[in-house]
């Protein structure tokens, strides 16, 4: 039976969805979640800040990612084909 190969979710534009979806949760949890269970208030600037620093810190995720894949993919491909060098 052959292997298919496996599908890299950060391939193509994927990068941008994936981040922008960590990003968003990250919003929600640290920008109103965290900020509630501490009794701090929330105001719109606090909220407009902690949004654009998620979805910033999203962006940069999905880019790592997708770099960091594609290196892993290459690796991966080497090791399979024969090649057994380090790196």
């Amino acid at each position: 039976m052959k292997d298919r190969p496996e599908r890299n979710p950060y391939a193509g534009k994927g990068w941008v969805v994936q981040g922008l979806v960590w990003g968003v949760f990250m919003f929600i949890f640290m920008g109103i979640v965290y900020p509630l269970a501490q009794k701090e208030a929330l105001t719109a600037g606090s909220l407009a800040r902690s949004l654009v620093l998620w979805l910033v810190a999203g962006l940069v995720y999905g880019w790592t990612m997708k770099h960091y894949m594609r290196w892993y993919g290459n690796r991966k491909r080497k090791r399979q084909e024969g090649g057994m060098g380090r790196g």
